[in-house]
């Protein structure tokens, strides 16, 4: 009896040193129960015979596994499967992760990608960013308004008074537009413009100095006044040719200077200071 027991504590002792020279056991045994080797041999020694020729076996059982083990009895959800796809770096869609090419490479194909774009391309797998967008949009923008002078001869001049306020009109403007595949606008034209609001005008009142226009109205009397007494005394006088301003100049060079002064500075102004004034009442009453 002790023998025997003794003989057991020796059996697994003996199972490992049999593959000794095989590189040592594996673990796993064949359909026969002999041992096999860390070198894929079998050891044919009665020592290293499986001691229970029933007990299971666990491993990969699937042989499209890469880990299949042909001894295993039962499978332990242990298989590790290659990985198949595409092994082409220089197709569409290559598999970093692949281990066996399955024949289903597809190669790049550079275009438009975008359905909604004018030269979308259906064969295109890789955008080359040549997409052409064509659309419409609408741009609300202001339109400046006016600002009116009107002169009024009631006020001081170069005063001013705000008499109606300014207002912005408003427009829409509808433009035709050329979009790339990253929304940058490549291209515009303008199709239709329609007036929302129009603009008010801004009326500024421009005063017109009083004592300017009475004294230019003074001026004007007195210049009409010597030349009517010019006139009469003409018609009084003898010599017809005798003339008071005439006369002035004729006695002096610097009278005749001052005659030329007083016409050039009386006579020129008073007029246009007149049309002035009249031009003024008129754009009043407009």
């Amino acid at each position: 009896m002790k023998i025997f027991i003794l003989l057991l504590l020796f059996i697994p002792i003996n199972v490992y040193a049999c593959c000794e020279m095989q590189g040592g056991f594996t673990g796993t045994y064949n359909e026969e129960g002999y041992a096999i080797c860390m070198d894929e041999t079998i050891s044919y020694e009665k020592e290293c015979m499986k001691p229970n020729i029933n007990k299971e076996i666990y491993g990969c059982m699937d042989k499209s596994a890469k880990n299949y083990n042909k001894n295993a009895t039962k499978n332990d959800n242990s298989c590790v499967y290659y990985v198949y796809g595409c092994t082409d770096k220089e197709a569409f869609n290559y598999n970093i992760e692949a281990e066996i090419d399955d024949g289903s490479c597809v190669p790049k194909v550079y275009g438009c990608t975008d359905k909604f774009a004018q030269n979308y391309n259906k064969d295109a797998n890789i955008d080359d960013g040549s997409c052409r967008i064509i659309t419409e949009i609408e741009k609300i923008v202001n339109i400046p308004y006016k600002t009116v002078y009107k002169k009024d001869d009631n006020m001081d001049l170069y005063s001013e008074k705000i008499i109606k306020e300014g207002k912005l009109g408003k427009k829409k403007i509808i433009y035709k537009v050329s979009l790339d595949s990253k929304g940058k606008e490549l291209d515009k034209i303008k199709l239709d413009e329609i007036i929302l609001e129009n603009p008010q005008d801004k009326i500024i009142l421009i005063g017109i100095e009083n004592s300017m226009k009475n004294f230019t109205i003074l001026l004007y009397l007195v210049s009409t006044i010597i030349y009517i007494f010019n006139f009469l005394y003409t018609k009084i006088s003898k010599d017809k040719n005798k003339y008071i301003i005439k006369e002035i100049k004729n006695k002096n060079k610097y009278l005749n200077i001052i005659y030329n002064f007083i016409y050039i500075l009386i006579i020129f102004p008073v007029y246009i200071d007149f049309i002035w004034i009249v031009k003024s009442q008129i754009d009043k009453n407009m």
